[in-house]
């Protein structure tokens, strides 16, 4: 009895601060934010749904062959039937099905050695593609081009992909001058972090 009174009282408090935090700063944006624009950014939160469900025992049920390509077929139909007849659900559809069939993708797949280590740093540096891509974009579009619009024929496609490129290699870039040492960094503040008492790091 006494080895289990002597455990640290704060042992759960993290855990349901983490889940409490959020949950109420979410709510909080939801009553401050206009509904329609809350409405529309639900559909981002299915990726919280194959997140919190990717380790559950039903994963495995949907990965499957059969399964994985009816989803994919699914979705193509989805998105097919929403470019020809759109209605007023098909973002809220399309991303339900694309959530689905996502939890179908889960699991072991055959890579080759080469793709894992395109994927690595494909991933190392998608958070730095993310945030820098916008405003490298917006600054092209509104001082290069002036707002100019292309058609989807060649030299539109020409400046998408060039655009693409730019982006991508100043993502690389700030990454390699700014953020591939954070890792490093990391291990350095939690090894001395480690050494302090009552720390939490």
């Amino acid at each position: 009895m006494q080895r289990y009174s002597t455990q640290p009282s704060y042992s759960t408090g993290p855990s349901l601060l983490a889940f409490l935090f959020p949950l109420s700063a979410f709510l909080t944006l939801c009553l401050l934010l206009p509904r329609q624009l809350v409405s529309l950014g639900l559909i981002w939160l299915f990726g919280v749904g194959v997140a919190w469900i990717a380790h559950k025992p039903i994963t495995k049920l949907l990965q499957t062959f059969w399964f994985r390509l009816g989803g994919g077929l699914a979705l193509l139909g989805v998105l097919l039937l929403a470019k020809a007849r759109p209605f007023p659900t098909a973002d809220y559809i399309i991303g339900a099905v694309f959530a689905v069939w996502c939890v179908s993708l889960l699991g072991p797949w055959p890579r080759p050695g080469w793709w894992l280590t395109f994927s690595a740093g494909l991933a190392a540096v998608s958070y730095t593609l993310y945030v820098v891509h916008f405003p490298i974009q917006f600054f092209i579009a509104s001082v290069i081009f002036r707002g100019k619009q292309f058609q989807p024929n060649v030299e539109g496609l020409l400046v998408f992909a060039g655009v693409s490129l730019l982006s991508f290699f100043v993502a690389v870039l700030m990454w390699w001058l700014f953020e591939r040492h954070t890792d490093d960094i990391r291990r350095w503040i939690g090894a001395r972090s480690a050494r302090i008492p009552n720390s939490r790091f």
